[in-house]
């Protein structure tokens, strides 16, 4: 017969209960952050760098009603992956002979 002596309260379930979901609260949380680090780490490494927007001068667009835009022509400037031209046609690339 262990029985506590009256004026000692027994601890209650709903305490034991409430401190295991924090806990789950804190391993969800912990593990959401873990996995957010890792995946940005892992983009860093695997995928190209976004541009740099302080190229100059931008390959400007004209609208285009079938297609939408096409580039302007007879242009030099930088585009995501590099300087280009355009030549007096509106198409990538030298002057065709």
């Amino acid at each position: 017969m262990n029985r506590q002596p009256e004026d000692q309260p027994a601890v209650r379930p709903s305490r034991a209960r409430a401190r295991g979901s924090v806990l789950n609260i804190v391993l969800a949380l912990g593990s959401l952050f873990i996995g957010f680090l890792l995946s940005e780490v892992s983009a860093r490494f695997l995928l190209p760098a976004p541009p740099f927007p302080d190229r100059e001068p931008q390959i400007e667009y004209q609208p285009d009603p079938d297609v939408g835009y096409l580039h302007a022509p007879s242009q030099q400037g930088w585009i995501d992956d590099g300087s280009m031209s355009v030549n007096s046609l509106g198409f990538r690339g030298e002057e065709p002979v």
